[in-house]
């Protein structure tokens, strides 16, 4: 799918590699760094997005806590600093809603 809208390889591979998040993220599994970072943001708009709306069909699980703890060392976020980025985010998006 991601092909076919014409997105970048590097999007379609960290697409590809969700799976495998925290092996890639924590080191275990090598990409490249410009998938690496793409994949960590990724994981962060995905939690964002799972409070937000259940956009995504996240569950709250000992898997996707280690990726979004994965992505925060990947980035160099600390968890206080992610906690008021998520928050301003969706603060930013509550603002945006349409009535």
């Amino acid at each position: 799918m991601a092909k076919a809208w014409y997105m970048s390889h590097d999007v379609s591979l960290a697409i590809r590699y969700q799976p495998i998040t925290k092996s890639v993220l924590d080191g275990s599994k090598q990409l490249p760094a410009d998938i690496c970072q793409l994949l960590a943001v990724l994981t962060l708009a995905k939690d964002i997005s799972g409070e937000y709306q259940h956009y995504w069909k996240v569950e709250d699980n000992e898997f996707n806590t280690q990726c979004v703890e994965a992505a925060l060392s990947y980035l160099n976020i600390s968890g206080g600093e992610y906690d008021e980025i998520k928050d301003d985010a969706i603060n930013d998006l509550m603002g945006n809603q349409v009535a």
